[in-house]
């Protein structure tokens, strides 16, 4: 109680820091509805604590943070009311590079955002009008002071050593923490090449086209459910020689499911999602990838469709998947210990809160498992899924049994996310699973993904309900997929940049030049060859683009 009593300006000055740096938010929401944030505890505290330190830390430290966050924060804001996007690190760097242009632009549509400014600065100004009212009764602490140093320096401290892809913005996180994470790559890393734009100039690829498949019969209800992590080389229904996958195995035996092997567009979930929602096929086809013409949630709602997305991971999930057309979105965050507790199976009591006899649903359902450390996945499971032993001495066997039992409970749980949709499904739906990417267990010495070989791509493709053609299939990748599903949607995907029997597998960082495989097939989608390369031998040798 004393301690609320000698510091109770601070606390209410943390209090009103961590208002203004999230109010802005809020307030643009309201006004328009493509615009998603997820509440979140963690960083609100992290705020608070932050503003708390600030509070003592004197006049000139307190000025040039004010200056400095309001400046960043108009930035962010602006880009998001003219692109409905938040700001990257690339973007950063094109305001000083080309400040005429935005300079133009800016004075151009001034009229129709005014308001950005006033919502932005206000908070500001009514924080600073707080500080110098109460300056003295808050003090001054020279530990405070070095405390917000510090705090300031871990981003940027972050930013040396990780790439570009751990700061990239998401739609689902405030403004001012997107902002943080932007501006800090770009004042560590600005000087640090080119990225994906520069290198192959614009229109270096054809634009893709979306022609509706006329009379097509659309069904009910799709439910997709992306893995972690699952390789294909483990799964019992697909060769493996330990019975990993029963449930799976089991259903395989119905002449309405499809299991097939596949090729993940990326090694990595951050690059793997967005080209697979996208629909993005070529190597640093970043406009595709952006102009979201083929984005799946999109063409759903085109199609009429309700759309959902449930994931067990974080909202960092929903980077570049068109949040505006997700009508739901739960991740995590919106019920941590709930997600904590039941992992993956709280998945089946979301798809049970919907109701798929209702109307028509696109349902994405995003696992957790198997990613590492295996043994998370199923340690608080309803069943005991300690089929392989994980007390042995030999660390490679452990990892490979752990991996397995992870992959029993994962399809213990499809099997049980596919009896619920069974039970609602009129005979038309839909019911399809892949995975993000692959998995190595121990290859040549190599554990984990991130690591771009065809081994780590190697994930499952199985399909339900829909007419499948298996020599259509056979050797696909991500983006083959997606087109299937597209077609399900009653769309057909033009691509004019596609060439017969190429398939590409890319790596992590998608705005940065990157290395990808190349991938040749035979007629029947066998792998004839592979070859390994990066975005930046594909530009043109004038750096004119395409």
């Amino acid at each position: 109680m004393r301690f609320f009593t000698r510091f109770g300006l601070n606390i209410r000055f943390a209090a009103l820091f961590c208002v203004v740096v999230i109010l802005p938010d809020y307030v643009f929401s309201l006004f328009n509805r493509d615009l998603h944030y997820l509440f979140d505890p963690a960083f609100i505290a992290a705020m608070f604590v932050f503003g708390f330190a600030l509070s003592f830390g004197g006049k000139v430290l307190f000025t040039l943070l004010t200056v400095l966050f309001t400046l960043m924060q108009l930035v962010e804001q602006c880009h998001i009311a003219y692109f409905g996007t938040p700001i990257n690190p690339s973007d950063i760097s094109k305001i000083f590079g080309e400040f005429g242009d935005v300079a133009e632009t800016g004075a151009s549509v001034a009229a129709d955002f005014w308001y950005v400014p006033v919502l932005v600065v206000a908070p500001f100004v009514l924080l600073s009008f707080f500080y110098y009212k109460n300056a003295k009764k808050l003090g001054f602490s020279v530990v405070a002071v070095v405390v917000v140093c510090l705090a300031l320096c871990i981003k940027p401290e972050r930013a040396m050593r990780k790439t570009l892809k751990h700061f990239l913005p998401s739609e689902m996180r405030y403004s001012f923490h997107n902002a943080l994470n932007s501006f800090s790559f770009w004042l560590v890393k600005s000087g640090d090449g080119r990225n994906i734009e520069d290198i192959l100039g614009r229109h270096f690829y054809k634009p893709y086209e979306v022609r509706p498949i006329p009379a097509a019969r659309l069904p009910k209800n799709i439910v997709l459910i992306m893995g972690e992590s699952l390789t294909s080389l483990h799964m019992g229904v697909l060769g493996y020689d330990r019975p990993t996958t029963p449930r799976l195995s089991a259903l395989a035996k119905d002449p309405h499911f499809g299991v097939f092997k596949a090729l993940s567009g990326a090694v990595s979930t951050h690059a793997a999602l967005p080209l697979f929602f996208n629909l993005v096929r070529e190597p640093g086809n970043i406009e595709a990838l952006r102009a979201k013409t083929a984005n799946l949630f999109r063409l759903a709602k085109k199609a009429g469709y309700e759309t959902h997305f449930i994931s067990t991971q974080d909202a960092k999930q929903t980077r570049d998947l068109s949040v505006p057309h997700i009508d739901h979105i739960v991740t995590k965050e919106n019920d941590p210990f709930r997600f904590a507790r039941y992992r993956d199976e709280e998945l089946i009591s979301r798809l049970k809160s919907i109701d798929l006899k209702k109307g028509g649903h696109f349902v994405v359902l995003n696992f957790r498992a198997v990613h590492s450390p295996y043994e998370k996945c199923y340690e608080n499971a309803s069943e005991n899924f300690e089929r392989w032993p994980t007390d042995v001495g030999d660390d490679n066997e452990r990892r490979v049994n752990a991996y397995d039992n992870a992959v029993a409970y994962t399809d213990a749980v499809i099997g049980r996310l596919f009896d619920v949709f069974k039970a609602s499904d009129d005979k038309t739906g839909v019911f399809v699973m892949t995975s993000d990417h692959g998995q190595l267990l121990g290859k040549n010495g190599k554990f984990g993904h991130n690591i771009l070989e065809i081994e780590t791509a190697e994930v499952p493709f199985i399909v339900y309900g829909a007419s499948i053609d298996p020599a259509a299939v056979s050797g696909a990748t991500h983006y083959d997929i997606g087109k299937s599903v597209a077609r399900m949607m009653g769309f057909e995907i033009v691509n004019p940049n596609e060439e017969p029997n190429v398939r590409f597998v890319h790596g992590n960082n998608l705005y940065e030049d990157y290395q990808f495989i190349r991938v040749e097939t035979d007629e029947n989608g066998r792998m004839k060859s592979q070859k390994t390369g990066t975005v930046g031998i594909l530009a043109p040798a004038d750096g004119t683009g395409g």
